[in-house]
């Protein structure tokens, strides 16, 4: 195996161990985008935390123009 999926098998296995039940659905969907994430950290060894969270707000405004489906001080 390489190092990659190596140290993604350790970390999906201990976030796995976290939880009582079996995840399922979107738990599961997102606790494996989750160990994603940690092992391409921890396998880079830096991260440009402001850009990952610039990429969430801008997923979470609806995209360029701003404008928020939930947002309600219009």
């Amino acid at each position: 195996m390489s190092d990659n999926l190596t140290r993604y098998c350790a970390i999906q296995t201990a976030l796995t161990s976290l939880r009582s039940t079996e995840a399922t659905g979107n738990t599961a969907r997102h606790l494996k985008t989750l160990g994603m994430l940690v092992s391409g950290i921890v396998g880079s060894q830096k991260c440009h935390l402001p850009c990952l969270s610039l990429a969430r707000l801008f997923r979470t405004m609806g995209g360029a123009d701003g404008a928020s489906e939930t947002d309600t001080s219009h």
